[in-house]
């Protein structure tokens, strides 16, 4: 850390801040679904007539919960992308600011265009999520996906959980398959015909069940979200004749093993949120669709609509989204949407771990940068992260409250002490001086001012709280870790 850096000033300097623990992460998904946007229902739902595509919908749901505090690592929408209308005008300069290179006047055929600026949404609040994309019945065949975006049928792993993708080929629904509205725009072959969609599903159930089977096997207890564009449950716009064969294939598994089953496509008209079931808890009764007739059946599973992002019958009621907190004691659900308050639901894990849950903290700014990014959230600080004497600089409370301590300042002494759990901590502008309790510690650089902001070494900071404190040259980044 000594090493002489101000020539790296205009470099990316990544603080990492740890808080290791003996369980998983809390990490937040967000799940959406139905990214269509439709002139004559879209804008009315949203209130605002003059919006052109579904991005100023996903920025509302997403701003939400930003501003709730989520931790949002993955991203599922769940499908047709290619279903639209909506247009962004490529000469309005507040659209191209705000959008980028992600900005469209159309969509055509490919469902790249709305997943660009699926991508572009997400990107304003959270700088590293894995994006998922599930194909929709609107939505090109993955045979002919060269160039797509689309996740294909299957497993998708992560530390804490697994995203388990259907695509509309896989588990197929009624509803004919077709891209667009517009004939002219469709690539041929396309779309296929399913031959026998009772055979495909049944394929399908069977490596879903052969894929819980091993988890079982192997004693892997991670929760398992299964992301289908279709539905199980008998509804108003849909009859999936095959739904059974999937409900047969994880509902004993459920039993065992967290799962949660996501959908979009109905577009329902009832007053919950994003229309259609919102929210059925593991333990109810849902009705399955089966044949021509539809079963009654005790699930063992949460059961959800994604929220839809647009409309393109525009009966439902609401635009939203969820958000599911994965914690090891439980499953926080949160249905944020557009004019209403969010509503929220807990699950508890089947396979909880005994004792004290410790979050996982990661924080990262840059040389020059304002901005400091807190488990994929952004803070704006008032001063940027800089050099000076050797040393890294941070705003003081910004540095002190992302580890975890509360700040007082006195104006009259221009000290700031710090608390966090025992420790107490005591630094003065302009002293090369800081006391840990009633210790005193000397610093190679003192707090000081710039731009009115005191500002304080960050090695010195981490330490002072018992953190593990590691420079790594070849990527000029330096890692603090805290056990808490």
């Amino acid at each position: 850390m000594k090493k002489n850096i101000k020539f790296f000033i205009s470099m990316f300097i990544s603080i990492s801040i740890i808080c290791t623990t003996a369980f998983a992460e809390v990490d937040s998904i967000l799940f959406a679904s139905d990214y269509q946007f439709y002139e004559q229902y879209t804008p009315g739902m949203y209130t605002d007539k003059d919006i052109t595509s579904c991005q100023p919908v996903l920025q509302d749901i997403v701003s939400q919960a930003k501003a709730d505090g989520k931790n949002i690592k993955t991203v599922v929408i769940g499908g047709d992308y290619t279903q639209n209308d909506g247009h962004r005008n490529k000469e309005d300069i507040i659209d191209t600011d705000r959008y980028g290179d992600a900005l469209q006047y159309y969509y055509g055929s490919s469902p790249n265009f709305s997943i660009m600026e699926i991508k572009s949404v997400i990107s304003m609040f959270y700088k590293y999520t894995r994006n998922i994309y599930v194909q929709g019945n609107h939505d090109p065949d993955t045979s002919i996906m060269a160039g797509f975006f689309l996740d294909e049928t299957g497993p998708i792993e992560f530390d804490g959980y697994t995203i388990y993708v259907l695509d509309d080929e896989a588990y197929p629904g009624d509803t004919p398959r077709v891209v667009n509205n517009n004939p002219g725009m469709v690539v041929p072959g396309m779309i296929k015909t399913i031959a026998n969609p009772e055979k495909t599903v049944q394929q399908t159930a069977d490596n879903l069940n052969a894929y819980l089977q091993n988890r079982l096997d192997n004693d892997d207890l991670r929760p398992i979200f299964i992301c289908s564009h279709q539905p199980i449950h008998e509804n108003d716009s849909n009859r999936n004749k095959y739904a059974y064969l999937i409900v047969n294939a994880i509902n004993d598994y459920a039993a065992k093993i967290d799962t949660v089953f996501f959908y979009g496509h109905t577009h329902e008209g009832n007053d919950d949120l994003g229309g259609g079931i919102s929210y059925t808890k593991k333990g109810s009764e849902l009705r399955i669709s089966k044949g021509l007739n539809t079963e009654p059946v005790n699930i063992n599973f949460t059961y959800l609509n994604y929220g839809f992002l647009g409309y393109c019958s525009g009966v439902n009621s609401f635009l939203s989204g969820t958000v599911i907190d994965v914690g090891d004691a439980m499953l926080t659900v949160t249905k944020y949407a557009i004019g209403k308050s969010p509503e929220k639901y807990k699950i508890e894990r089947l396979n909880a771990p005994k004792g004290k849950v410790i979050e996982k903290n990661i924080i990262k700014i840059k040389i020059g940068s304002k901005e400091l990014d807190k488990n994929g959230v952004i803070t704006t600080l008032d001063v940027p992260a800089q050099i000076v004497d050797d040393r890294t600089m941070l705003p003081l409370r910004a540095i002190f409250e992302a580890l975890g301590a509360n700040v007082t300042w006195n104006d009259i002494t221009q000290t700031a002490k710090a608390t966090k759990n025992e420790i107490k901590i005591s630094i003065q502008i302009g002293s090369t001086i800081m006391y840990k309790d009633d210790n005193k510690k000397r610093l190679d650089v003192p707090a000081q001012l710039i731009n009115d902001r005191t500002m304080v070494p960050v090695r010195a900071i981490a330490e002072s709280l018992d953190a593990d404190v590691q420079w790594d040259e070849a990527t000029e980044t330096v890692t603090i870790t805290m056990v808490s």
